[in-house]
């Protein structure tokens, strides 16, 4: 059974979210799908649809568990500017999303899956809201400034045209300018080439998931793709050597 469902934060911000439950009476365990950026409940952002989250609340739903699913601030039916809450409002939203469909009394214990920025934000959520299980899918064990150096490197990686540019006239690798970047950042800077970097950009480079990691005190799988090119799949070995509790490899990641 699919529900539109709004939960309110304590801003009096309406999430607005789709919640799928499978058969049978409940409460059934429920999982809180994380996302990243500007991408909507389904995964979808503008041109570019990803469309993973109806097929993932159906395969949960087939196991009986339920899901929900929702829009970020300011995207899709949910009001308010992405942009102008930041990286850590959007882990703070989310947690405040997790406590209240956790307070519901068809839920009978929480579990999260976080994609990419989604699954950096789980680890802090899990010791912020009561969660029974996280799953980490495309999560980084680094900075977010060493992430980005690291697929600005990589040789599929798509730079604009106008960036490579204007990095050519100024002698510059992108490693190099992202480094320039975070230092004005860390100096209190907002602004590079006179346009204002968002609160989101900036919170974001400084930021290291290795704390967060490392803190985790619930069950948790990583699963990173073996070509993915914006977070290196040698960081699930980093997740293993951060995780508390026992672990075992599953195979190679694919």
């Amino acid at each position: 059974m699919e529900t539109e469902l709004t939960v309110t934060l304590e801003d009096g911000l309406p999430v607005v979210g789709t919640l799928v439950q499978p058969r049978g009476d409940g409460p059934h365990p429920t999982v809180v799908v994380l996302c990243a950026g500007q991408l909507d409940r389904d995964g979808n952002v503008g041109k570019w649809p990803i469309a993973f989250g109806r097929p993932v609340a159906a395969a949960l739903a087939a196991h009986g568990v339920a899901s929900y699913r929702f829009d970020r601030r300011g995207i899709g039916a949910t009001p308010g500017q992405w942009k102008q809450g930041g990286f850590y409002q959007h882990r703070t939203d989310d947690a405040q999303v997790v406590r209240a469909i956790a307070a519901r009394p068809d839920v009978a214990s929480v579990g999260l899956v976080g994609f990419s920025e989604g699954a950096v934000n789980a680890t802090w959520v899990s010791r912020h809201a009561e969660v029974a299980a996280i799953v980490l899918v495309a999560c980084p064990a680094t900075t977010g400034v060493d992430g980005m150096i690291a697929w600005a490197e990589h040789p599929e990686a798509e730079i604009p045209a106008p960036i490579r540019f204007l990095l050519r006239l100024l002698r510059r690798t992108p490693a190099q300018q992202l480094r320039r970047i975070t230092n004005k950042i860390q100096r209190g800077r907002t602004r590079v080439f006179g346009l204002k970097l968002p609160q989101w950009f900036r919170e974001f480079l400084l930021h290291d998931t290795r704390p967060d990691l490392a803190a985790v005190q619930v069950p948790m799988l990583a699963i990173t793709g073996g070509k993915d090119i914006q977070v290196d799949p040698d960081d699930l070995d980093k997740i293993a050597e951060l995780s508390q509790g026992p672990w075992r490899p599953t195979g190679s990641p694919t």
